[in-house]
């Protein structure tokens, strides 16, 4: 993220064949945080030195809007170094922006500027990193530079939905048994268990927490497709010759997929914010979980099926196993209404976990209402315990939102 004021800044992106034949960059704003600034693309020369060869005109994302436009970077020798393709795009009160660079040079970087103030994402592979950054003595203009934020790398707009659980990768193992009966050891040093360098962190451009949960990925092995497997090194093959090396989140992400399965399975009707929170809070947490938990690496830990499966227990409860009351609305902001079918005396106030957060008690006579208003710790999933005068309860699920 870039908070930019009205000084021109800028952030130099490197040329990698690795990532195509251009550099590509992509930002997205909210429309009151993107109007007013201006951007521009140039591009240094830091062969021998560093020094600005050319500069392309200032635009605005409004410019930009629904057509592809392109422009030419011209050297000082009247050399073409780049073609310059850019495009915006609104949907839902937010802006996209993109500029895509074609280089004819490899020897120069290539520098976004912005001015004016306002508030942008930007998502790339090609950022110069910092120890790679001259001194002022060696380049004044560097006063100006921004640094890229590595600690925000949410891209996928699905993943940065509530409603889906998004994971982390920490690594796996570090040796297995291969195909041929021999010795894998990775050629990456890392600890087992720790956070995988490449998972992606959050928060989202909102500052929701993501991710929710890491799991095992890199180096997990499972069993290879059939068709697959005769084309693969006896490396990548586990002993048995039918399973293979694999990793990522690609791998860490089936592994909470198919937790959910598990805890859909023995609760069919559970919501998806019932297994977000049988996940989330019965995460592990050890010596290699760091930070403060819940955070923007970790989520709430590292994934624990069993642990999930054994804490989940309240999703069992039959929510009419006498009919005391109701409570309505649900979800519920700040009050709801108790209706009392019977006598009521209580009500208790119970967490996922099952430990009391709130109760009160009133003398209700049936068919009489009741607004409480509970003070609850966080927003979320708990459960209204409704008790009666002659000793009869009912549980209910509440949301609170």
């Amino acid at each position: 993220m870039h908070t930019a004021a009205n000084d021109t800044s800028f952030t130099w992106f490197n040329y990698n064949t690795a990532y195509g034949n251009s550099i590509y960059l992509e930002m997205w704003a909210d429309v009151a945080n993107f109007t007013q600034m201006k951007f521009a693309v140039g591009a240094d020369n830091v062969t021998s030195g560093y020094e600005l060869q050319t500069m392309g005109n200032y635009y605005t994302v409004s410019q930009n809007l629904g057509t592809i436009r392109i422009d030419t970077l011209w050297g000082v020798s009247g050399n073409r170094i780049a073609l310059v393709q850019r495009f915006a795009s609104l949907s839902n009160g937010r802006y996209s922006m993109i500029f895509n660079i074609i280089p004819d040079s490899t020897q120069y970087r290539y520098r976004l500027s912005s001015t004016q103030t306002g508030k942008f994402d930007l998502w790339s592979f090609q950022m110069t990193p910092s120890a790679a950054l001259p001194t002022q003595q060696q380049f004044p203009e560097i006063v100006n530079y921004v640094s890229p934020d590595y600690d925000q790398t949410m891209v996928s707009s699905f993943s940065c939905s509530d409603k889906v659980i998004t994971v982390g990768e920490h690594k796996n193992r570090m040796t297995y048994m291969d195909c041929t009966n021999n010795l894998f050891i990775s050629t990456t040093n890392y600890t087992p268990g720790a956070l995988a360098p490449q998972s992606s962190h959050g928060p989202t451009r909102d500052a929701r927490l993501k991710p929710e949960i890491c799991a095992s990925g890199g180096m997990s092995l499972a069993a290879g497709a059939y068709n697959v497997l005769p084309n693969l090194p006896v490396t990548s093959k586990a002993l048995g010759c039918m399973h293979i090396r694999d990793g990522g989140t690609s791998t860490a992400s089936p592994v909470v997929a198919g937790i959910d399965a598990l805890i859909l399975q023995r609760y069919p009707n559970a919501s998806w914010q019932d297994i977000k929170n049988c996940i989330t809070q019965n995460a592990m947490l050890d010596s290699l979980v760091t930070g403060t938990i819940p955070n923007n690496s970790w989520g709430y830990g590292r994934a624990d099926g069993f642990a999930a499966m054994l804490g989940c227990s309240f999703l069992a409860i039959n929510e009419y196993d006498s009919q005391v009351g109701s409570i309505y609305p649900i979800p519920f902001n700040q009050s709801f209404q108790i209706a009392a079918v019977k006598q009521l005396s209580a009500v208790k106030i119970f967490n996922p976990l099952g430990q009391l957060v709130y109760q009160t008690s009133f003398n209700i006579k049936t068919a009489q209402k009741i607004t409480v208003a509970p003070s609850l710790p966080v927003k979320g999933v708990y459960f209204a315990q409704l008790i009666s005068t002659d000793g009869y309860k009912q549980t209910i699920k509440l949301i609170y939102q």
